[in-house]
């Protein structure tokens, strides 16, 4: 009788004896693997899958990677189509991609860091900070004072200086250049209005709307000099064209920003 194997009264891969004979194995047809493309990359890579087929993938890959050759990233991506498309043997074993831990650095570490910091010396060929400012046509304008431990007061010094729009301005503690920035509207609005005020928030307790070092880093760093930050200011060149009249307000800033990189600004670009 048939049985549900094909054979007649066996297992399926055993022959059934017959007179004295022992029972033995049948082998099994060897699998027909695709063939790469030969003289490409992949065809190498499936060569030494073939080779190595019982080492485990991470061994193979690094052989993949000397012999083709390539990169660990290539030879990975190489090891995983075989597989998968069947080209040659192996087995993928999946990876999770270990998280890189951030760098943390405390509130007060950084304040201290960019407060005491010799290396920021922002002053160009031999000039203070001061006349290199004085250089790209501006003057000082106001000036920001810790008036107590958790109160950063602004005083304006040119009244006029509050109606100028378009205007780049920059920030000095000691002979640094911290900050660099611009206003495209009134710069008594932009400026005179909101920044102190945010700043002693901070200080006080409230929610920033910067990052949390910067308002500690700020009155440590006026701590350091005298409680003073001098504020230079001017309004950026305007040039005319068939569309209209222009400022190079933005261009100057970000010239700015590149060139001396201000501790106080979180980029080289605004």
């Amino acid at each position: 009788m048939r049985d549900v194997f094909g054979g007649f009264g066996g297992i399926a891969g055993f022959r059934p004896r017959r007179g004295g004979e022992k029972e033995s194995m049948v082998e099994a047809p060897k699998k027909e693997w695709k063939k790469a493309r030969p003289g490409t990359k992949r065809r190498d890579a499936a060569d030494v899958m073939h080779a190595n087929a019982d080492k485990p993938m991470e061994e193979v890959i690094k052989l993949i990677a000397a012999a083709v050759p390539c990169s660990m990233r290539e030879a990975r991506s190489h090891y995983v189509w075989l597989v998968t498309n069947g080209y040659a043997p192996g087995v993928v074993v999946k990876t999770s991609r270990a998280k890189r831990e951030p760098i943390k650095i405390s509130i007060e570490e950084r304040a201290v860091k960019i407060a005491t910091n010799p290396d920021h010396c922002f002053w160009i060929g031999g000039n203070s900070a001061k006349e290199t400012l004085a250089g790209y046509g501006m003057q000082r304008v106001a000036r920001f004072k810790l008036t107590d431990e958790k109160t950063i007061s602004l005083f304006w010094e040119v009244e006029d200086a509050k109606k100028w729009t378009e205007v780049v301005y920059a920030q000095v503690i000691g002979d640094r250049i911290v900050r660099i920035g611009s206003s495209m509207g009134q710069f008594g609005k932009r400026f005179g209005t909101d920044v102190d005020k945010w700043l002693t928030d901070a200080l006080h307790g409230k929610k920033p709307k910067a990052p949390p070092w910067e308002a500690p880093a700020w009155r440590d760093a006026l701590r350091h000099h005298d409680g003073i930050a001098e504020i230079y200011a001017h309004e950026a060149p305007k040039f005319d064209t068939k569309t209209g009249t222009h400022s190079i307000c933005l261009n100057e800033e970000n010239a700015l920003l590149k060139r001396h990189c201000p501790p106080f600004n979180r980029g080289k670009y605004r």
